[in-house]
Formats: structure tokens, C-alpha cells, sequence
């Protein structure tokens, strides 16, 4: 059995006992563009099993603060968020990489606070939902931008989706930093 099969089997049963899970989705500036590490517009934070979100953004915190000590505090609770929920299994979408990802959001943390992130999430917790489907069904399972696509499959609900390029745009205007 492969890795990506044991990982769809362990998060199958994790699904049907009700066990803690955690979808993780962020939006940034554009790393093609960025200077220093992509700056980061607002992270959020599903339970699966409750289905409540939490969203921490720039825009929660007091505009007198300044951009860096905003950012770095959605960063914070985001950590503090994780290291509440230490059995939760995390799932993501292509959040896997140095530019975009866990690596990318500590990476951005260093850079704000010039010191290690509060919390590190172990890989072993961590599901790559995109990776997980396509071992399953293919890369053709549904069209690009496949996030999007597979919710319109599925009927599920978009309502604060921004693509990419819309996110990355958002945060290079100020909008959320104001």
C-alpha cells in the first residue's frame, strides 16, 4: 500500500469515528512578485466535524497598529489555533511547498519576528487533499483550477473564494491592511 493510500485510509476512518480535523486555507500576496517572503492577507481555519471557521486577518486588529505587528499577530493566533488542537488531523489544499505552505507561513513568521514560529505542525497530521484525490483518480479528476471546479462538482459553497490572482491583488492594493 502507498503512502497517499494508508493517508486516505487513515483520514477515511478519522472521518467516519468523528475524530478532530482541521481544513487550513490562507491567501497572500503574490510570490511570483514578492520581494521577501509573500505577505500573509488572512488565514482560515475549518473544523471539519463542527464545521465552524475561524478567519484571522489584518482586519480583525486595531489600524493604529503597524502592518508588521498585524501580520505577525494573525500569524500568532493562527500557531496558537494549531498548537490548541495538537491531535487534529490538518487537511489543505497544495500547501506543500517553500513559496506557498506551512514551510511558506513559518518562513514569513522569521522574517517578521526574527525568531522561530510558536508552533510547528508535525507532517505526520498533515493531508494534502489535492495529492490525496489525484493518487485516487487521476490529474484529470477535474479541471483547473481544481479547487473550484470540485466544489462546483460537489455543490459545495464559495462564498468567500477569491482565486489566487484576486487574493494576491487584494493584498498588493492594502485592501485588509487599511
Amino acid at each position: 500500500m502507498s503512502t497517499d493510500e494508508m493517508k486516505v485510509r487513515d483520514l477515511t476512518q478519522a472521518f467516519s469515528r468523528a475524530d478532530d480535523m482541521l481544513a487550513v486555507h490562507y491567501a497572500c500576496e503574490s510570490f511570483f512578485e514578492a520581494v521577501s517572503p509573500a505577505a500573509v492577507s488572512c488565514i482560515a481555519i475549518t473544523d471539519v466535524r463542527e464545521g465552524t471557521t475561524n478567519a484571522y486577518s489584518p482586519m480583525d486588529l486595531p489600524p493604529e497598529r503597524d502592518r508588521v505587528q498585524r501580520e505577525r499577530d494573525v500569524l500568532e493566533r493562527f500557531y496558537k489555533h494549531l498548537r490548541g488542537r495538537q491531535n487534529a488531523k490538518v487537511i489543505h489544499w497544495n500547501m506543500n511547498t517553500a513559496s506557498y505552505g506551512f514551510a511558506a507561513l513559518e518562513t514569513r513568521y522569521r522574517y517578521l519576528a526574527d525568531k522561530e514560529p510558536p508552533y510547528t505542525l508535525p507532517s505526520s497530521r498533515v493531508y494534502d487533499l489535492d495529492a490525496l484525490i489525484t493518487s485516487q483518480f487521476g490529474e484529470g479528476y477535474a479541471k483547473h483550477p481544481k479547487l473550484l471546479n470540485l466544489a462546483s462538482l460537489n455543490s459545495l459553497s464559495m462564498r468567500s473564494f477569491l482565486s489566487p490572482e484576486s487574493a494576491s491583488s487584494a493584498v498588493t492594493r492594502g485592501v485588509g491592511w487599511r
